[in-house]
């Protein structure tokens, strides 16, 4: 992960403007089963 100034400048940058970067390692992933809903929260 590259940093530019600082993780909090990061962030607030991101919430007030447009970044670009490569999301290719996030994944979907579909949980299901009947205990599913109480696994993700």
């Amino acid at each position: 992960m590259t940093v530019f100034r600082s993780p909090q400048e990061d962030y607030e940058h991101l919430c007030e403007h447009v970044q670009i970067g490569d999301m290719s390692c996030q994944r979907q992933v579909e949980i299901s089963g009947s205990e599913a809903l109480e696994l993700i929260e």
